[in-house]
């Protein structure tokens, strides 16, 4: 008798987790409505500001462009092509010069390679230096006095010297030219810096004026949708709050399938007197701690990352 009071307690302890479970499902369903609903009332008065600001700011171009055509007797179409024009003709010009530029680089850099590989000739006599000069304080050492290995020392130390002298007759020369090549790309420099640019800048200026205008226009329009694509983006994750009550639902249906069932065995568990009551209720209890577990969906508002449906 004791024991089957121990599992009736067992029992109901269970299905009180499981009412507990059942609650906060439909807490959180809650919670999860009232915050889709709020986000969606602020989206949708968002996007009807930003349709209003759009259309005030397309009106005003509209206007500007027209009296400006009317103004200056010529569209901004034929004006932008004759500066364009104008743009083209200097830009072939500084490009020659820049061509001319360009290939007196590309010699120079052919110069400066060969200056890096004779480097690496010159640290190689400067590796093969050490290792003489080691041997000789070797040699030094076992002859004592009697000196008769410097004079292979010397011979070969003047064969490094005179090897390191050509080398350094020929990375002048690579100088020499490297320092013409310099002198010509400084004239070709000067050259285009002295180019009359006057006419160049003021169609640049003109043109950059209209530029401007335009990407003015554009960054406002840019922005515009920027926030149309934000409002956009928070109405539909928030319409997302459907998915989210259809999961919440079917395990609250679940939850209550099962729990009609287990009830149901428990009753007819109790009413056994075969002995095998405590063990049936106890699996009963078993199966409640299962579906007492949270359900599929955890979240309580539709803020971003929170959506976690598929």
């Amino acid at each position: 008798m004791e024991s089957k009071t121990i599992a009736v307690t067992g029992l109901r302890h269970s299905l009180d987790l499981v009412l507990d479970g059942l609650k906060g499902d439909l807490g959180r369903a809650r919670a999860v409505v009232r915050d889709a609903v709020g986000h969606l009332l602020v989206s949708f008065k968002g996007l009807e500001s930003v349709v209003a600001t759009q259309r005030s700011l397309l009106e005003s171009v509209s206007s500007a462009l027209k009296d400006n055509a009317l103004k200056n007797g010529v569209g901004l179409a034929g004006t932008t092509t004759k500066l364009l024009t104008e743009f083209v003709d200097q830009v072939v010009r500084v490009s020659g010069i820049s061509m001319q530029i360009i290939e007196h680089v590309m010699v120079l850099s052919e110069h400066v390679d060969g200056i890096a590989r004779d480097t690496s000739g010159i640290d190689q006599l400067a590796r093969e230096s050490r290792f003489i000069a080691f041997n000789a304080r070797i040699e030094t050492q076992r002859a004592g006095e009697a000196g008769a290995t410097f004079k292979v020392v010397a011979d070969e130390i003047k064969r490094l010297a005179t090897a390191s002298a050509t080398l350094s007759a020929h990375i002048r020369h690579e100088v020499t030219e490297s320092l013409g090549c310099l002198g010509r790309i400084r004239k070709s420099a000067t050259d285009l810096a002295s180019h009359d640019m006057n006419t160049a800048i003021e169609s640049r200026t003109g043109l950059f004026d209209i530029v401007r205008r335009l990407d003015e226009v554009n960054e406002v329009l840019e922005s515009t949708l920027s926030r149309v694509s934000n409002l956009i983006s928070d109405a539909t994750r928030s319409l997302q709050f459907e998915d989210m009550l259809t999961q919440l639902i079917d395990s609250i249906t679940e939850k209550v399938n099962t729990l009609g069932s287990l009830t149901h065995r428990a009753l007819a568990a109790a009413a056994d007197e075969s002995g095998e009551t405590f063990k049936h209720l106890q699996d009963i209890a078993r199966e409640l701690d299962c579906i007492a577990k949270p359900g599929a969906v955890a979240q309580t508002s539709m803020k971003r990352g929170d959506v976690e449906l598929f």
